[in-house]
C-alpha cells in the first residue's frame, strides 16, 4: 500500500512541462517551426514564444508525440522538450513546500513551477468543472527568477484562455507585481518550527520527542490559502536513536531510512473546492477519492473533515513507507488530533469530524 495522499487535478487540470532532454540531430527544429509545434501540442493555450524564452532562450524545441493537450478532454497536458547543444543531465532537487501566489486565491508556486487555480462560478457552462488547476513547470536545473515569472504568466494566461474556451465564469486576480522569491528547501529544528509547522513544535514541547520527526519545513500561513502544508522529516541522528530501541526484526527499517527510504510525515489541509480533490493510493483496490465530510485512516493516510467559512475542508496526514508502523497508531492518532485541533481553531472551523476511536488500533 502506498503511503501517499494525492491531489487530483481538480476535475479539470492541464499542465505545461518543459524538459531538458537529449534528442538526435534528426529531431532538430528551428525556432519558428518549434513555436508552431508548441501551439499545436498545447492546443493554443500558451504563448509559444514565451515558452521558447525560458531558460535564457531556446533556438529549437521538440514536442512529445504522446503528451499533447486537448482542452476538450481534461485533465490533459503537453510536454515540450528542449533540444540541447550539450549533454544535459537533469537532477531532481528536493521538492520544497509550495508558496502562495499573492494571497493564495490565485494559486501557488515552487522553484520550478506555478499552478494557477480558477473557480468556475455561477453562469458557467454545464460542462465546466468547479475548479481548474493549470500548471506550468520547467524541469531543468537552476530555474531563474525571470523564468519563474514567465512560468507564472504562462500558467495564468493559459488558465484564462481555457476558462473562456470551456465557459468557466471566473475572475482571476492579477499576478503580484513583486518577483516570486525562491522557495526555501532547508530543513530546520522541529522544536523551533513556525508558520504551518508551529503546531508541531507545541506538540513536541507537550508530549516529548519520542520517535517523532526532529526536522521541519514550514510554509507561511494566510487565512485565504486554499491549501496549507507542513513537512516533517527524521534526521539521520534521530533515525539512529529510534533504531537503537526497535526490536531486532525492525532494525532493518532504520537502516533503509538512511539509504533509500527516509522517514517523513506531511500534513495538508484543503479548503473549499480543493477539499473535493483529495485521495490516496491503494494498490489492492486502486485509487480512492476521499469524500469531504468524512474521516478515517488507512495504511499511512489519515483524514478529518470540518466546515471553514461555510465551506468544506479536509485535513490530512500522510507518512512514508513503514514509518507509520514505527510510530504506531496511538502516536499517529494523537499527533493527527493535535494538528486538526490547531488548524481548525486557527481558521475558525466548525463541525469537526475525527477518525472514530474504534478505528485506531
Amino acid at each position: 500500500m502506498s503511503r501517499w495522499l494525492w491531489r487530483c487535478a481538480a476535475w479539470g487540470g492541464i499542465g505545461l512541462s518543459l524538459y531538458a532532454g537529449w534528442l538526435t540531430a534528426d529531431d532538430i527544429r528551428d525556432r519558428a517551426s518549434s513555436e508552431r509545434d508548441i501551439n499545436a501540442a498545447c492546443d493554443g493555450l500558451v504563448s509559444a514564444a514565451s515558452v521558447m524564452d525560458l531558460q535564457g532562450g531556446m533556438v529549437r524545441a521538440e514536442t512529445s508525440d504522446y503528451d499533447r493537450l486537448d482542452a476538450r478532454e481534461l485533465p490533459s497536458s503537453c510536454t515540450v522538450y528542449k533540444v540541447p547543444s550539450d549533454d544535459v543531465t537533469a537532477v531532481a532537487d528536493r521538492r520544497p513546500e509550495a508558496r502562495q501566489v499573492g494571497d493564495g486565491t490565485l494559486g501557488w508556486y515552487g522553484n520550478w513551477y506555478t499552478t494557477i487555480r480558477a473557480e468556475c462560478g455561477p453562469g458557467s457552462s454545464a460542462t465546466a468543472p468547479k475548479l481548474l488547476n493549470v500548471t506550468a513547470r520547467a524541469d531543468y536545473e537552476d530555474v531563474s527568477a525571470a523564468d519563474r515569472q514567465r512560468l507564472a504568466r504562462l500558467a495564468r494566461s493559459a488558465a484564462k484562455e481555457l476558462a473562456d474556451r470551456i465557459g468557466c465564469q471566473t475572475q482571476l486576480p492579477q499576478l503580484p507585481d513583486h518577483p516570486l522569491e525562491p522557495v526555501p528547501s532547508a530543513l530546520h529544528s522541529a522544536k523551533a518550527a513556525d508558520g504551518s509547522c508551529s503546531w508541531f513544535a507545541r506538540h513536541l514541547k507537550e508530549q516529548g520527542q519520542g520517535r517523532l520527526p526532529d526536522r521541519a519545513l514550514a510554509a507561511p500561513t494566510r487565512d485565504a490559502n486554499p491549501i496549507e502544508s507542513c513537512f516533517l522529516a527524521v534526521s539521520p541522528d534521530q533515525v539512529g536513536r529510534i533504531g537503537d530501541n526497535l526490536p531486532d526484526d525492525q532494525r532493518r527499517y532504520a537502516r533503509s531510512a538512511l539509504t533509500h527510504s527516509p522517514w517523513w510525515l506531511r500534513t495538508v489541509s484543503y479548503f473549499g473546492p480543493e477539499a473535493h480533490t483529495v485521495g490516496y493510493d491503494d494498490y489492492a483496490d486502486g485509487d480512492k477519492v476521499i469524500e469531504a465530510g468524512t474521516a478515517g485512516h488507512t495504511h499511512g493516510a489519515w483524514w478529518a473533515s470540518s466546515t471553514c467559512d461555510g465551506k468544506p475542508a479536509l485535513h490530512t496526514l500522510s507518512s512514508s513507507y513503514v514509518y507509520d508502523g514505527v510510530l504506531g497508531a496511538k502516536a499517529l492518532s494523537a499527533l493527527f488530533r493535535a494538528y486538526v485541533d490547531d488548524i481548525t481553531k486557527r481558521r475558525g472551523c466548525t463541525d469537526v469530524i475525527y477518525p472514530p476511536a474504534a478505528s485506531v488500533l
